[in-house]
């Protein structure tokens, strides 16, 4: 996986986690977020507050149309 697709995947937990209504459900992707980026952090050098605070993440276009 590339730094990039770490990235994105983090940053579609983090809007998953502002979109949910449900408390658990927001617990789940905030700590899924933060899983990941303290699993990646020190292979990609990545920082979940840093993503959070990069709206290129969260323009990302779908790769298929169903």
């Amino acid at each position: 996986m590339s730094k990039e697709s770490i990235q994105r995947k983090i940053a579609n937990c983090v809007q998953a986690e502002k979109r949910a209504l449900d408390p658990s459900f927001k617990a789940y992707w905030k700590n899924t977020a933060e899983t990941l980026a303290n699993k990646y952090a020190d292979k990609y050098d990545i920082s979940l507050d840093e993503i959070k605070q990069s709206p290129e993440f969260y323009n990302a276009k779908a790769s298929s149309f169903h």
